[in-house]
């Protein structure tokens, strides 16, 4: 998933599907984890309405949030997610941050690069990054302990911006089954943080 999101002239639809056939139930927990049903409410057409060139402009979040819902639409076993959270406001990040890529992404191998030390704390690993370079390795607390991030700053606050990080979230499931339901917002993931990473 791209930080500069991309669009395909066709409808809202056609750009999740993406070619692939269209599973009601599983479309369903799609849109509604990436955030996107408030949106197709608000549009005559619903995700019916056409975008790109020729279409309805979409604004930046929600751009961001077709392309991710695309992605995770497609049922891959790796993610590559780059800054999704940058387009779309907080109260919106936070439901994506638990309920796609803790929830419907939770058996996936996923990795997040992100600004934001909040999205850190259920990785398996941390990269920090600045100017093009890796300055800290290891586990969410070694690296925030790094960087002077702690508990009482990311829950005061919550838009608290620091270097680039590249956040790796390893499942030790592989299910591929689309069906299954997201992790509660409040439990942790479920991920195997190995010595030898």
């Amino acid at each position: 998933v791209q930080q500069d999101p991309w669009l395909q002239q066709g409808t809202i639809k056609d750009n999740i599907l993406y070619g692939k056939n269209y599973q009601k139930e599983w479309y369903n927990k799609v849109v509604t984890a990436c955030a996107l049903k408030e949106d197709f409410a608000q549009l005559s057409k619903g995700d019916l309405t056409d975008v790109g060139e020729r279409g309805v402009a979409l604004s930046g979040g929600q751009k961001a949030r077709v392309a991710l819902a695309r992605a995770v639409y497609q049922d891959k076993e790796i993610y590559l997610i780059d800054d999704i959270f940058s387009a779309i406001d907080l109260s919106v990040g936070s439901q994506i941050y638990h309920k796609t890529i803790l929830g419907l992404l939770k058996h996936k191998t996923r990795i997040l690069v992100t600004h934001h030390p909040r999205y850190l704390t259920a990785a398996s690993k941390v990269i920090a990054m600045e100017n093009g370079k890796t300055k800290h390795v290891g586990r969410p607390r070694e690296v925030m302990s790094y960087m002077n991030v702690d508990d009482q700053v990311l829950q005061q606050r919550q838009g608290l911006s620091c270097p680039k990080m590249t956040t790796s979230f390893h499942s030790t499931t592989s299910h591929n089954h689309p069906s299954n339901s997201p992790t509660p917002v409040n439990s942790p993931l479920s991920t195997s943080i190995k010595d030898d990473q």
